[in-house]
């Protein structure tokens, strides 16, 4: 997994912190629709990776869309900062849980 400099986590290692994922997967499905902004929020809330909600998106597209036990979600993020990401991810049939995982790629130009 690529490191992110100087951006924090989504803070919710846990079951506890889903409504805060479901918030702002509804908030991201709300900025960028048809994205599965949602199913992107979800994977960083489990995984413990990605940004943070204060973290601002500029664009956002769902370059793959993913299925449980199947193919994985692909985003292309871009940040304020104007980087680059790749985040990569998949999950089995119960959805982002232990058995999901999610990656970050730094996107070349």
């Amino acid at each position: 997994m690529t490191d992110i400099p100087d951006l924090p986590i989504v803070p919710l290692p846990g079951y506890e912190g889903w409504a805060d994922a479901y918030e702002w997967g509804g908030a991201l499905d709300k900025q960028f629709p048809g994205q599965d902004a949602d199913e992107f929020a979800y994977a960083c809330g489990y995984n413990d990776t990605g940004p943070a909600q204060n973290r601002e998106i500029t664009d956002f597209v769902m370059a793959q869309r993913g299925e449980n036990d199947g193919a994985d979600w692909i985003w292309h993020v871009t940040f304020a900062d104007a980087t680059r990401w790749i985040a990569q991810g998949g999950c089995d049939y119960t959805g982002w849980d232990c058995m999901s995982d999610l990656t970050w790629t730094l996107a070349n130009d």
